[in-house]
């Protein structure tokens, strides 16, 4: 998902957000119950320094990264 005109902090807030909403849906599972449902989140800014959007991606892809390692329901910032 991308942002526009949204500091950091901000779009930490609507990673959070989002996660909260997908880990609360309930999936239909039939006479079972089901298992929650769990998202991980790499945020990053496009800097003035990036000379492309490539280099923000490779943040954004490092940070969901992280989330994974530190397992589900994580939001990384890088």
């Amino acid at each position: 998902m991308l942002l526009w005109d949204q500091p950091l902090e901000s779009a930490r807030t609507t990673a959070e957000q989002i996660r909260r909403v997908v880990n609360e849906m309930a999936l239909p599972a039939g006479h079972t119950p089901s298992p929650g449902l769990a998202m991980n989140a790499g945020v990053s800014l496009l800097a003035a320094s990036d000379a492309s959007g490539q280099a923000m991606l490779s943040r954004v892809e490092l940070a969901l990264n992280q989330s994974r390692d530190l397992g589900a329901n994580q939001v990384v910032v890088r």
